[in-house]
């Protein structure tokens, strides 16, 4: 059995909306509900006046109880993508020449969404326009603990 622990999530101001469906007949573009939650908290995020990496983790547990997701999966997919970016070795060296933390700055990166993740993997933090140099504050405060 899985728990997470995390502090109450408060966040001020802003609303964050996903996209309803398609008229009747219409294709529809399945979007997991995990890119539903990072679109949803990063919407909530750009409405924030504190924005920091504690403002980041409220507005992802905002939005995962907002729209129903399961936080252990939602956080377990998380990490997963979080190693995909720590496994490529150009990332981890760019962020060793701009001084930053490879394990945080890939934290930060999945916040911003998927195009982002791959502009930076492969064209390096210019697509950023220095931004990435806030990255400098864990979003994770949970921990998932394994239950006997």
């Amino acid at each position: 059995m899985r728990k997470i622990f995390n502090e109450e999530t408060i966040v001020s101001g802003g609303s964050a909306s996903v996209a309803q469906g398609a008229a009747k007949g219409a294709k529809t573009n399945r979007v997991s509900m995990f890119n539903r939650v990072i679109s949803s908290s990063r919407k909530l995020y750009e409405n924030q006046v504190y924005q920091n990496a504690d403002t980041k983790f409220r507005c992802i547990n905002r939005s995962i109880s907002k729209m129903g997701a399961n936080s252990v999966e939602f956080w377990t997919e998380f990490n997963k993508r979080k190693s995909e970016i720590l496994d490529r070795d150009s990332f981890k060296r760019r962020c060793s020449e701009e001084d930053l933390n490879p394990e945080i700055v890939a934290e930060h990166l999945i916040m911003e969404g998927n195009v982002t993740v791959n502009k930076v993997l492969s064209e390096g933090f210019v697509s950023l326009d220095n931004t990435h140099r806030t990255f400098t504050q864990k979003i994770k405060a949970y921990k998932v603990e394994i239950m006997d």
